[in-house]
C-alpha cells in the first residue's frame, strides 16, 4: 500500500532490502489502480447511468489517479444525471458472474 511505501521513504537510511521492498510495494499499488481499472470499467458499462456511479468514479480519477480534467468529465455527466432526475440503481448482478469484471 500507499502508507507502507511512505513509512519506508521516510527512514533516514534505506538498504538494498529496503529498496526492493519499496518497488515491490510501488508494484503492488500499480496492481490495485489496475483492478480498480477494471473494475471501474465493467461497472460503467453495466450501470451507465447511474449517476451515483459516476461521482464515485470522479473521486476516484481525483484522488487516486490524479487525474483532474478526468474527474471534471465525470463529474460533469453525473450532474447531467442529477439535473434530469435520471439515476439507475445498482442492483445485484443476476447474470451468476459474481457481480465482478471478469
Amino acid at each position: 500500500s500507499m502508507k507502507g511505501f511512505w513509512r519506508l521513504m521516510a527512514r533516514s537510511t534505506l538498504k538494498q532490502n529496503a529498496v526492493e521492498e519499496l518497488l515491490s510495494k510501488l508494484d503492488d499499488y500499480d496492481h490495485a489502480i489496475k483492478s480498480a481499472m477494471k473494475e471501474y470499467d465493467w461497472m460503467l458499462e453495466k450501470y451507465s447511468t447511474s449517476a451515483t456511479l459516476l461521482h464515485n468514479y470522479a473521486s476516484f480519477c481525483d484522488h487516486v489517479l490524479n487525474d483532474e480534467q478526468l474527474s471534471m468529465r465525470q463529474r460533469s455527466k453525473a450532474q447531467a444525471m442529477d439535473a434530469g432526475g435520471k439515476d439507475e440503481v445498482m442492483e445485484e448482478d443476476k447474470s451468476g458472474n459474481g457481480g465482478y469484471a471478469q
